[in-house]
């Protein structure tokens, strides 16, 4: 009985310390800023769509310039 209760802890200690070993390597590999920086003015430039139907294939694209207004200050 003692050894399985040695062994429980054992394995109770070993998974603690990777848990603890994996939240500090998240802390000093990983960023907290974001990768990539928000542009501070997003707008839609270009519209492409590709859909299917009855088997044929469309596409349809739309400059920016073309776009109805509601869209042009639209967020991304």
């Amino acid at each position: 009985m003692k050894n399985g209760l040695h062994r429980r802890w054992r394995a109770v200690l070993c998974i603690g310390v990777l848990v603890l070993a994996a939240a500090v390597a998240a802390a000093v590999f990983l960023p907290t800023r974001p990768m990539v920086e928000p542009a501070d003015n997003p707008s839609v430039g270009f519209v492409s769509a590709d859909f299917g139907r009855d088997g044929e294939t469309y596409s349809a694209d739309i400059p920016g310039s073309e776009l109805p207004q509601p869209l042009q200050p639209a967020r991304l």
